[in-house]
């Protein structure tokens, strides 16, 4: 079927099976403009002389920023993040980094995803010079200040940041 897209109301028509039974309709209302967390609008389906409301609630957004923090190595410090959680197209999983030198450089990175969602990160190091050792000590800090090791998770049950410190800086 199609909308009409004129506005908060549409009705999908053509309701009907390849033999022509079944006819109905879907209509929609108050969809545009939904916030994160509240009504998305509604989502009426009739058919057979039934009917049947269902509502739409947008879902829950949170924002994740994530700071990489190079030490004097040079090379490619990164953290990528991944999830079951959504994420809008060419999020997700986009690495953030920052490339040594300037010694101590740093960059940071905001995703979103859905409230509830665990998102692991995991830290790495590219040297410029094959065969430099990735610098120690590593620290994740903010709210994975309890990770330890390559990665570390956060729990998205709010806005969150996490920041991952390599060498002599590392807290």
């Amino acid at each position: 079927g199609s909308v009409d897209g004129g506005g908060t109301t549409g009705v999908f028509d053509r309701l009907t099976g390849t033999d022509g039974c079944a006819t109905g309709t879907a209509t929609t209302s108050n969809i545009p403009g939904a916030t994160s967390g509240t009504s998305g609008g509604t989502l009426t389906i009739s058919a057979a002389g039934q009917s049947a409301d269902i509502d739409i609630t947008a879902p829950v957004v949170t924002t994740l920023t994530v700071t990489v923090v190079g030490d004097t190595t040079a090379g490619v410090y990164s953290v990528s993040p991944s999830s079951t959680g959504f994420s809008p197209p060419g999020q997700g999983s986009s690495p953030c980094s920052a490339t040594v030198p300037p010694a101590g450089a740093s960059n940071s990175c905001t995703y979103t995803f859905t409230q509830g969602a665990q998102v692991t990160l995991q830290r790495g190091f590219s040297p410029s010079n094959a065969g430099d050792p990735e610098p120690t000590p590593f620290a994740w800090s903010g709210d994975c200040a309890a990770g330890s090791g390559a990665s570390t998770t956060v729990v998205m049950s709010g806005d969150a940041a996490c920041t991952a410190t390599w060498g002599a800086a590392a807290p």
